[in-house]
């Protein structure tokens, strides 16, 4: 193991332990989380993600009000968004956050 990586281990392991329980368990069901996921899962989590970092903070503030209001849906209204979003492109995906993330999404681009 290079120095490099040990020391990058040492500093992860150091602040670890500073974390608080609850810290630690929520990190360690993410983790279980991300281990059970399929490739196809772990790849489209990924792609959200950079989507996600390249928001802007006004961007991000209507994307979690539009998860506030997604989280008090009814199930079958939930699992139904949830497929459309899993089919839209990043573009689709950025430019109905960019409108308020509000209302229908976009129909998904056919490839």
């Amino acid at each position: 193991m290079s120095p490099h990586t040990q020391r990058d281990i040492m500093h992860k392991a150091e602040r670890w332990e500073h974390l608080p329980p609850d810290r630690q368990k929520s990190i360690r069901r993410h983790i279980r989380h991300w281990q059970q996921m399929t490739p196809a899962e772990r790849d489209r989590a990924r792609s959200n993600h950079r989507i996600y970092r390249h928001l802007t903070p006004r961007e991000r503030a209507r994307l979690h009000s539009a998860y506030e209001r997604f989280k008090h849906m009814p199930p079958a209204q939930q699992r139904k968004l949830r497929s459309q979003w899993h089919h839209l492109s990043p573009q689709q995906k950025r430019e109905w956050i960019e409108n308020g993330a509000k209302g229908d999404l976009p129909q998904p681009q056919s490839h």
